[in-house]
């Protein structure tokens, strides 16, 4: 899949042979970093708008890289280049490809037979719920908690059977989706909660509701789930990211 976490922090030759009298192969080690979560399977992809580069072999092995790790592969950029127009490392551009360590495979049609469906890695949900969350939230830690929450509690929705389990799990979906409305506003750099946040918040856990109910047999059960809370009323933290900050089960702070 397309990894938008990794960065090229620099370039550094270490080779340059001639080829002909105005081509030169160049070879050049990448100092990469990654500013997400664990990666493995990563490779880069690279290609020149200079019209005096030829690369013929655009890809860079990389391999696996940890979270923030900083990390120069053993494999190297190699290309010619003609030497009547001066080289510049800018004029690379670069693209990488990898996989999430540790994130369970897609469960495909087995993963809807039941209403639980499969969590292989006991993570706590569904495995295709957990792939959903961290391909579509990559570099946004925080909103990816928020929704491991928002998502147990979902889940835990589909098997209420009775009113007093319907209103106890409403109840902690309007905490976590509490902190979701927090998570938003953190991760575009506010420093307050705006109608914008909420509606993100709000679209993001639709999404995520979509997902979740995508049998015949979940989305029943979750209309069930609602039934039980036919003229309930709850209560909800002030707007504000103090108040929604508190709901959150988890250290946002590391986040």
């Amino acid at each position: 899949m397309p990894i938008d976490t990794i960065e090229v922090v620099k370039v550094e030759r270490v080779a340059k042979t001639r080829v002909t009298r105005t081509i030169f192969e160049l070879e050049y080690k990448v100092i990469i970093k990654n500013n997400g979560q664990a990666l493995t399977d990563v490779e880069g992809i690279y290609s020149s708008g200079a019209a005096a580069t030829t690369i013929s072999d655009a890809q860079l092995i990389i391999g696996d890289i940890g979270a923030n790790e900083t990390l120069t592969p053993l494999d190297t950029a190699k290309f010619q280049h003609d030497r009547r127009s001066p080289f510049n490392p800018d004029d690379l551009s670069w693209s990488f490809t990898g996989e999430i360590t540790n994130l369970p495979p897609d469960p495909g049609a087995a993963g809807k037979i039941s209403i639980a469906g499969i969590d292989s890695d006991n993570y706590g949900i569904r495995d295709d719920i957990q792939r959903f969350i961290f391909l579509n939230y990559l570099n946004a830690e925080i909103t990816q908690n928020a929704l491991i929450d928002v998502a147990i509690i979902l889940q835990n929705s589909l098997t209420s059977t009775t009113k007093n389990q319907a209103i106890q799990t409403a109840e902690l979906l309007d905490r976590a989706t509490e902190c979701l409305i927090y998570a938003t506003s953190m991760r575009v750099g506010e420093n307050q909660i705006s109608l914008e946040n909420i509606e993100d918040a709000q679209d993001i856990h639709n999404a995520l509701l979509s997902q979740v109910v995508n049998t015949e047999d979940r989305l029943n059960a979750y209309l069930n789930h609602q039934e039980f809370l036919g003229g309930e009323t709850f209560s909800s933290a002030a707007m504000t990211q103090k108040s929604l900050k508190e709901s959150c089960t988890f250290n946002v702070n590391q986040g």
